[in-house]
C-alpha cells in the first residue's frame, strides 16, 4: 500500500516537472519501436481485409485458422491428415458450390437430348472443380498468410504491449526510490539531529535504488530484444504476402487449366448442334452443322412450292402475311417447320425464303465475285457474257456453288409456267436478284445504281 502510494505520488511529481522521468528506450529504439506499430498497422489493415476477402468467412474461418496454426504447430502430418476433411466443410459453403448444384440439377431436367441440358451438366461439373480449387486456394492463404499473422497480432505483439507496461511501471518503481533516496541525502547533510539515523536511510534507499535499476535494465533489456527480434523477422512478414502471390498464381492456373480443358467441349457441342438458328447463320456452317449439301430453307420452301405453287401467280412478287413470314422463320430456327399449313398461303412461303437469303452473311453469289458479276454484264456479246458468266460460277466456293444451282433450276422451272403464274425469268430474277447480289461495301446490301444490272445477271442464270 506504501509503496502503490509513492508510485501516485512520483507520476504526480513527473506530470508537473517536480521529479525526473527516466526514458524507457533510448532515441534509435524509440525508432524501431514506431517501425514495430507501422509493421502492426500494416498486418492488422490487411489480415482484416484478406479475411473479408475470402467466401469462408466468419466463426468457421476463425475455427480453421486455430487448427491451423495449433496443427503447423505439432507437425505436418497432422495437418495433412485433417486437409481434406477441412477442404470439403469450406467447399460446402462456397458460392460455387451452389451455383454448381444448380446446374447440375437443371441439367439433369433438361435432359441429354436438350443442348442446354448438356452444357449446363458440363458447366456444372466445371463449377465443382473451381469450388475445389477456391477451397484449397483459400485454406493455403489460411495456413500460409491468415494463421501466422493472426498469431503475430494475437500472441507477439501483446508480449511486446505486456512487456512495455511492466518496463513502464519498473521505471516508476526505480524513479520513485530514487526521488526518496535523494531526499534522505539532503536530509542526512542538512540534519544535526540524529544525522546516523539519517545516513542510514539514505544507505537503504541507495540499495533499494541499485536493485530497483538493476530490474528496470533487466526489463529494458527484455523489451529491446522483443523489439529488435520482431524488426529483423520483417522479410519473414513479407515472405507471408509474397505466399499470398503465389497461392493467387497457383489458383488462377489451376482455374485456367480446368476452363481451358472443359471449353473445346462446350464449344463442340454448340458447334455439332442442330439446335441453331438458320437465320443468319453463314451458309458453310448451317451446312456443316446439319450434314447437308442444300441449305434446309432453300430445299424445304423450293420443294414446297414446286408441288403446290407452280401455278400460282405473282409468286416472289406479292408479298406474304407479315405475322405468318415471323411464324415460319421461327418455326424453321427451332427446326419445327410444317409447311403443310401455308399451303393456301404459299406467298408465305416465298416471303420465308426471300428473307433468308437476304439474311445470309454472304450473299449466295458471294460478295468478293460482286465485281467480276458488274464487269462480266457489260460485255455485249451473249455468248461471251454467259460463258462469263459459268467462268465466275466456277470460282464460287463448292456450297455456295451447289446452293444457287439448285435455287435457279428451281426458278427456271418456275418461269416456264409462266403463261399461267405470270412470272417470267424477268419478273423473277427483279425480285429476287435483290436477295442473291449485292456488295458487302453497300449500306445495306443495296446498290440502287447496280439494281438493273443485277436483275440482268439473275434472268441471265434462269434462263439457262
Amino acid at each position: 500500500m506504501k509503496k502503490q502510494f509513492y508510485r501516485v505520488k512520483q507520476l504526480a511529481d513527473q506530470r508537473v516537472g517536480r521529479a525526473e522521468k527516466t526514458e524507457i528506450l533510448t532515441e534509435d529504439l524509440q525508432h524501431v519501436e514506431k517501425t514495430v506499430d507501422k509493421i502492426k498497422h500494416a498486418c492488422q489493415t490487411t489480415n482484416k481485409r484478406l479475411a473479408a476477402s475470402m467466401q469462408g468467412t466468419g466463426m468457421d474461418l476463425e475455427k480453421r485458422l486455430a487448427v491451423l496454426f495449433l496443427k503447423s504447430l505439432r507437425g505436418s502430418d497432422d495437418l495433412a491428415m485433417l486437409w481434406p476433411q477441412m477442404r470439403s466443410e469450406l467447399m460446402r459453403k462456397l458460392h460455387q458450390t451452389a451455383l454448381a448444384q444448380t446446374m447440375l440439377e437443371s441439367g439433369q431436367q433438361l435432359g441429354e437430348d436438350s443442348l442446354l441440358g448438356k452444357v449446363m451438366q458440363k458447366a456444372g461439373d466445371v463449377q465443382t472443380s473451381l469450388a475445389r480449387e477456391l477451397a484449397e486456394y483459400e485454406m493455403q492463404v489460411e495456413k500460409d498468410v491468415l494463421a501466422p499473422m493472426t498469431s503475430l497480432l494475437e500472441n507477439d505483439i501483446p508480449n511486446i504491449t505486456q512487456t512495455k507496461k511492466k518496463l513502464t511501471k519498473t521505471r516508476l518503481d526505480m524513479d520513485t526510490v530514487k526521488s526518496r533516496w535523494t531526499a534522505a541525502v539532503k536530509v542526512s547533510h542538512g540534519s544535526s539531529k540524529d544525522m546516523q539515523a539519517a545516513a542510514n536511510k539514505a544507505d537503504a534507499l541507495k540499495d533499494e535504488y541499485e536493485e530497483e535499476t538493476s530490474k528496470f535494465e533487466t526489463c529494458q533489456d527484455t523489451l529491446t530484444t522483443e523489439l529488435l527480434k520482431f524488426v529483423a523477422r520483417e522479410g519473414e512478414y513479407a515472405n507471408w504476402i509474397i505466399k499470398y502471390i503465389e497461392a493467387q498464381l497457383d489458383y488462377h492456373q489451376r482455374a485456367m487449366s480446368v476452363l481451358d480443358n472443359v471449353l473445346p467441349d462446350l464449344r463442340s457441342l454448340l458447334d455439332e448442334s442442330e439446335l441453331q438458328p438458320v437465320y443468319g447463320c453463314p451458309l458453310e456452317d448451317h451446312l456443316r452443322i446439319q450434314e447437308r449439301e442444300i441449305a434446309f430453307v432453300i430445299e424445304e420452301c423450293a420443294s414446297f412450292l414446286y408441288r403446290e405453287a407452280m401455278d400460282v401467280q405473282g409468286l416472289f412478287r406479292l408479298a406474304g402475311s407479315t405475322a405468318k413470314i415471323r411464324k415460319l422463320t421461327a418455326e424453321f430456327d427451332a427446326g419445327l417447320v410444317d409447311l403443310s399449313e401455308f399451303e393456301g398461303d404459299v406467298h408465305v412461303v416465298t416471303g420465308a425464303l426471300k428473307q433468308y437469303l437476304r439474311e445470309l452473311p454472304e450473299p449466295l453469289m458471294t460478295s468478293k465475285l460482286y465485281s467480276e458479276w458488274i464487269q462480266a454484264s457489260t460485255i455485249q456479246d451473249n455468248g461471251a457474257k454467259l460463258q462469263a458468266y459459268w467462268t465466275i460460277i466456277e470460282k464460287m466456293p463448292s456450297m455456295y456453288k451447289g446452293n444457287l444451282r439448285y435455287l435457279m433450276t428451281f426458278l427456271g422451272k418456275l418461269s416456264e409456267n409462266s403463261d399461267v403464274n405470270k412470272m417470267s425469268a424477268s419478273n423473277i430474277a427483279i425480285v429476287i436478284a435483290p436477295n442473291l447480289i449485292w456488295s458487302l461495301e453497300d449500306e445495306g446490301g443495296v446498290n440502287v445504281i447496280h439494281t438493273g444490272v443485277q436483275s440482268s445477271i439473275v434472268e441471265a442464270l434462269i434462263q439457262h
